[in-house]
């Protein structure tokens, strides 16, 4: 296992559902799948594969519609998302699995990629693969809906250091660097609960242009179909997230 698969799994099975489990909140995951939905335009009952699901706040509400398969690497996460799944008697596929290697073949109407689950390979290359095993994954003519950051937003958003607290008590403060060379975001996450203890995460993230991207998806056999600003259509701009629908 690389050091950087050390990092990712350190942060993602420890720290991750503790700070993310209620921001964004119901209501806005609520709107974000109904965005999805608009998106896609999928028949009832299509069969979707919600890629890196994490603790599976878009999957349960997509199996409302749905065939929904979750597959993550944190086991931590996908035990979060069966527990909330059965709150909410959801009928949900949970998969642990590398977006890398996809135990899948024609099987899906869609795949989903979102919040910037991307990017966290060692190298390009291990990104071109994740792409390939999406498309691999897909029915002939299935879509590809992939919402990220470009490296452009966080040029131009960039902040060297900021301190986010959470309405569970929890006080984070992230320290970036942007290594120029390797366009990737490095960041050192220390994270204080309220009782005082402090565990510290070094993350790393591999981030593109649009450019970038679409030559990516064209190597994996993808086809662009739109681009979006965010989920709700609006514009692509330099501040903006990115959100691509690609076609097999």
């Amino acid at each position: 296992m690389t050091s950087v698969d050390e990092q990712w799994k350190q942060f993602f099975d420890e720290a991750y559902f503790r700070l993310y489990s209620g921001n964004p909140s119901q209501e806005q995951t609520a709107q974000e799948v109904e965005a999805i939905k608009n998106i896609l335009k999928l028949s009832s009952g299509a069969s979707i594969l919600d890629l890196a699901c994490g603790f599976g706040r878009h999957s349960i509400l997509l199996a409302r519609n749905y065939r929904v398969t979750g597959l993550d690497r944190s086991l931590p996460l996908l035990h979060q998302a069966q527990i909330e799944a059965r709150k909410q008697e959801a009928q949900v596929h949970w998969v642990q699995g590398n977006m890398e290697h996809l135990d899948f073949q024609g099987d899906f109407d869609a795949i989903l990629c979102l919040y910037s689950s991307f990017g966290y390979q060692t190298d390009e290359d291990e990104d071109v693969q994740a792409l390939q095993q999406v498309q691999q994954a897909l029915k002939p003519g299935g879509s590809f809906l992939w919402e990220l950051v470009s490296l452009p937003r966080i040029v131009r958003t960039f902040t060297p250091s900021s301190v986010i607290r959470y309405s569970n008590g929890l006080v984070a403060l992230e320290e970036r660097h942007i290594d120029l060379f390797t366009s990737r975001n490095n960041t050192h996450l220390t994270i204080l609960d309220p009782k005082g203890t402090r565990r510290e995460y070094t993350l790393s993230q591999r981030m593109y242009t649009l450019t970038e991207l679409l030559h990516m998806l064209a190597r994996a056999g993808l086809s662009m179909q739109a681009c979006y600003g965010n989920l709700h259509g609006d514009e692509v701009s330099l501040e903006s997230r990115l959100v691509i629908v690609s076609q097999k």
